[in-house]
Formats: structure tokens, C-alpha cells, sequence
């Protein structure tokens, strides 16, 4: 955003203390209203695209869904964020030196004081991850570094197509990947009864509409269809195959349930003929059948 251009953020007038380091700091927050924000379509990731306007530029609201302490790089989803346990907190302590050293690597030159740039969101998301790596389950943390993990991929996607030449593809795809595998362990752990990621608000997966667990099903199966990595084709497949399992529930689940949004049936619908469509392509070049696998 230009120096012309009206702020789009500001900070709080009250600090708070991170519960972490103890650092007083404000917090960056967005403006709303007056235009700032131009809604277009949704992505088939439920990801919202935003028009740039001309007073403002370019706005994207997931760059301010972290709070990141600027001291010791703590960082969670505002509800989270001064929740911790005295455990936690010390475990968080104990790793503040790892946090700082590993993001430094990409981004050397963060700075969380300012208004916040978009290495600064990318940089928050990881953070994010890797605090909530720490967190006790009753925070739901393995959807919300999967969560982080997908918001994460989106903005080095967009990084990468500003500046080609900066390998930013390559690190949306790592966290794409990191995306497909945190989406699905937090379904195991939800039917096992480990998280409870269906009682977990905030799922969005985007800020102007929370799909929730519907969307969950969802991106677990698509990033599964489309990032994750196997060890051979006859792994992918069965993997595919529960996939297309899941995608076939939120779609029966729709017929029954007109107040299920119709982005998540329509690209469910897309989504379970595109993995079937691959299944029957491999079973006709390998002479199976889903039912003799």
C-alpha cells in the first residue's frame, strides 16, 4: 500500500501483556466500512477474493486474524491468545529462541511494532502453528495450525505472484502440504475424541463466513486430493477413496438440509466427481474396480 493511500489498520489504544514474556504491546486492528472492503467470488479453497479499490488498494482481512507478541513471537487467534495455562506458558518460554531463529531464516527483518506487511501475515500464521503446537487440547490446536497452515499457503501464493523470482511458490506449496496433513489429523482426533473440532468456532475458513465443520470435511478431502504426498499410486487411491467418502456426506447430508450453503454443496458436488473421476481413470488403466480394492 502506497503512502498516499488511508491506513487500513490501527492500533489499540490500551496494551496488553503478553502472557508469555510479559512484553506490553498493542494490537494491530482493521478498519471496517467506508468501502475498504470489495467482495468478489469464493475460491473452491472458501477462500473470498477482494477487488482493490483505488482510495485504499489492496485489503486482505486474514492478515490481522493473529496476535503476535513482538518480543518473543508468541502467537495465537485473538480468543486464544491470553488464555494459557501455567504449563503452556512455560513451554512457550522454553521454545521462544526456536520461533525467532526458524522464521528469521525466511524473513529477517520482522517487525510487529508497524503496521503490519504481508511477510508479517505470512510470518504470523507460522508462528501461529508453531505455538499452538504447544497448547493443550481443549484449544482445538490441530485444526487451527491446519487453519493457519491453509492461510498461510494463500498468502505465499499471492507473494508469488508479486514477486516471481522469490521461491514464495515453493513455500506455499510446503504449507499446502502442511495443510492437507493437519486438516485430516484433526479429524482423526475428533473422531477419537481427542479435539473437538465440531464445537470449535471460528473454522472459517476465510473471516467473512465460517463454514464450519462441513468445511472442514471439505478441505480435508480437497487438499488431500490435491497436495498431499503418498508413497505409491495404490496409497493415494485408498486414501482417495475415504475422501470421496466424506465429500459424499456433506453432499447426501445436503439433500436432507436445505440451510447448508450452497458454495460447500456446489463444490462438494464438483469435488467428489473430480476424485471419482480419477479413481475410475486408474482402475481402468490397472483393470480394478473400487469394490475389488
Amino acid at each position: 500500500m502506497s503512502d498516499n493511500k488511508p491506513s487500513i489498520t490501527f492500533f489499540s489504544t490500551d496494551s496488553i501483556e503478553c502472557p508469555v514474556c510479559g512484553k506490553l504491546f498493542r494490537v494491530e486492528k482493521m478498519r471496517h466500512g467506508r468501502g475498504r472492503l470489495v467482495s468478489k467470488e469464493i475460491t473452491d479453497e472458501l477462500r473470498r477474493v477482494y477487488e482493490p479499490t483505488q482510495a485504499y488498494g489492496e485489503v486482505i482481512p486474514i492478515h490481522y486474524s493473529i496476535t503476535v507478541c513482538p518480543d518473543c513471537y508468541y502467537a495465537a487467534y485473538q480468543n486464544d491468545f491470553l488464555s494459557l495455562k501455567a504449563p503452556e506458558k512455560e513451554s512457550l518460554l522454553g521454545k521462544r529462541k526456536d520461533r525467532k531463529d526458524t522464521i528469521h531464516e525466511i524473513f529477517p527483518d520482522l517487525d510487529y511494532i508497524k503496521p503490519r506487511r504481508e511477510k508479517e501475515a505470512a510470518a504470523s500464521y507460522y508462528l501461529a502453528m508453531v505455538s499452538y503446537e504447544l497448547l493443550n487440547p481443549d484449544k482445538a490446536p490441530t485444526i487451527k495450525q491446519g487453519l493457519s497452515a491453509l492461510r498461510a499457503a494463500w498468502i505465499f501464493s499471492d507473494m508469488h505472484r508479486k514477486f516471481p523470482n522469490d521461491n514464495y511458490d515453493y513455500l506455499s506449496t510446503v504449507f499446502y502440504k502442511k495443510a492437507a496433513y493437519l486438516y485430516n489429523s484433526a479429524l482423526r482426533k475428533e473422531f477419537a475424541g481427542k479435539e473437538r473440532v465440531s464445537e470449535t468456532p471460528g473454522l472459517g475458513p476465510d473471516v467473512d463466513k465460517n463454514y464450519g465443520f462441513d468445511g472442514v470435511l471439505y478441505l480435508a478431502a480437497l487438499l488431500l486430493f490435491r497436495y498431499s504426498d503418498y508413497s505409491n499410486q495404490e496409497e493415494k487411491i485408498e486414501i482417495l477413496r475415504n475422501a470421496k467418502s466424506t465429500v459424499a456426506r456433506i453432499v447426501g447430508m445436503g439433500k436432507k438440509m436445505k440451510s447448508k450453503p450452497t458454495v460447500i454443496l456446489e463444490n462438494a458436488r464438483d469435488l467428489y466427481n473430480e476424485i471419482g473421476d480419477y479413481i475410475k481413470a486408474y482402475e481402468a488403466e490397472n483393470g480394478t474396480t473400487e469394490n475389488q480394492a
